[in-house]
């Protein structure tokens, strides 16, 4: 104890070590512990502004500096603790490996600075990066404010202040702002040279994805200043990527995504074998007939209640059976669609680990209000279902010109928009049937893409 508080009386010290209450020996124990643990740390990590570098498990002595992050700072919606301030700390992993804790930005509560560099000698790129926020508790164990997980490529080049959200139990508690750039591979990357060759529009919230790597991020403004804030991106949690410290809060449930092991390795193929939705019985011309009269005769068990009107007519050839909030289950055929569209190799793994989406459909006359929950925020679209044209931007600002088309069925319907504009023409098909719904994107050559939804209870 006396090593750990120099600054404390060896008297004072010595009735800590007595007291016969045992929580608050545990509460000297853990305040000098938390003493102990920062003095640990190198003079570099705990300078405010300090550069440390790091070598990688299992790398050569010779290894050159292959990893670059610098550390602005953070934004917490919510306070972590009960009582008092919030002296943040962050804790950066490179493909599960602990290579550097920053200094507790002190009394920062909900907004941190550290302006810290971490540099990493290592014979290859990393996979993945994680950023792990933590506040010091001297009391407890340290609390998890939230984490994010940055996929890494050779072909990456470098992001500047770049804005992801931090996420603990897939909810989003905040959001960090870091520069992140891979060394020891040709000036300018691949990414450059692939972003700016390929501007065709990759349709639903992929432009955005896209536009996000290649737009330059505004640097932090102090508060009240104008200008366009930036837009932060989410992704998922991948599960395991959180390295146990030993502290109070353990790993947050991962967020499905293409990098999940089990529904997301599956080719868009696998759409191909869902049993298709059943075809109207009458013409599309001819909405107002009965879907009762377009269904075979079935016999019902006098035992079970027949379903109430309001939740049948929901099910009927209308476009209200899209009404609703839906929740994505399922994505297929991302990576090779990226691929054939000319899309770079780091492009294509953030968009396999952003967060699914969750849609919004509301019926109004012959409009159907759509709101996609996106990983970089809500993105609206209004549809016309009169057959009139209509004008809409995808995330490049690309002005497009979009017909839409309902087509009645049985359990539900297909809601059919065909866009083209000056680079690019795709359909966007969205098949319900009864509580499931079925994305399929498909652009003039072909290529295909889809996500897979289920209503939301």
């Amino acid at each position: 104890l006396k090593d750990s508080c120099p600054s404390l009386r060896s008297e004072t010290l010595l009735q800590l070590a007595n007291l016969e209450c045992s929580w608050q020996l545990q509460a000297a124990m853990a305040w000098c512990a938390c003493r102990g643990n920062t003095r640990a740390l190198s003079p570099s990590q705990r300078a405010e502004g300090a550069t440390s570098t790091v070598t990688a498990s299992g790398a050569s002595a010779a290894a050159p500096e292959r990893v670059r992050l610098h550390l602005h700072s953070a934004t917490l919606d919510r306070s972590f603790t009960t009582v008092g301030w919030m002296d943040p700390y962050a804790v950066i992993s490179i493909d599960d490996q602990v290579v550097h804790r920053t200094s507790s930005a002190s009394r920062a509560h909900k907004n941190p600075s550290w302006e810290a560099t971490c540099k990493v000698r290592a014979d290859r790129a990393p996979s993945s990066i994680t950023v792990t926020v933590w506040t010091a508790n001297r009391l407890r164990k340290d609390v998890l404010c939230g984490s994010v997980t940055v996929p890494c490529t050779e072909d990456m080049g470098a992001l500047e202040g770049k804005e992801f959200a931090l996420t603990k139990r897939s909810k989003p508690t905040g959001t960090i702002r870091l520069s992140l750039s891979l060394l020891g591979i040709a000036a300018g990357g691949c990414r450059s040279k692939s972003t700016q060759s390929q501007r065709l529009a990759l349709g639903a919230e992929m432009d955005h994805v896209a536009n996000w790597v290649e737009e330059p991020s505004p640097k932090a403004a102090p508060s009240g200043a104008s200008g366009s804030p930036a837009r932060s991106i989410v992704l998922a949690e991948p599960g395991q990527n959180i390295v146990s410290l030993g502290y109070s809060e353990e790993a947050a449930d991962a967020h499905p995504t293409l990098l999940s092991p089990k529904k997301s390795r599956g080719s868009f193929t696998d759409l191909a074998k869902k049993p298709p939705a059943r075809q109207p019985s009458a013409i599309a011309d001819e909405p107002s007939l009965s879907p009762k009269a377009t269904m075979p005769k079935v016999e019902v068990n006098e035992s079970i209640d027949a379903l109430p009107a309001e939740e049948d007519a929901t099910r009927g050839c209308g476009p209200e059976a899209l009404a609703g909030s839906w929740t994505c289950v399922a994505t297929n055929g991302l990576e090779e669609f990226l691929k054939k569209t000319g899309v770079n190799a780091f492009q294509r793994r953030l968009a396999m680990a952003a967060r699914w989406p969750s849609w919004d459909f509301s019926i109004s006359n012959d409009r159907v209000k759509f709101v996609n929950h996106s990983q970089l925020g809500d993105l609206h679209e209004e549809i016309l279902l009169d057959g009139t044209s209509y004008q809409w931007k995808d995330g490049r600002g690309n002005p497009l010109t979009c017909t839409a088309k309902w087509q009645p069925t049985a359990e539900g319907g297909t809601l059919t928009i065909s866009k083209s504009g000056a680079l690019a023409r795709y359909t966007e098909e969205r098949q319900v049937d009864g509580d499931n719904l079925v994305f399929i994107l498909t652009n003039d050559d072909g290529a295909s893409w889809g996500r897979t939804f289920q209503r939301s209870k």
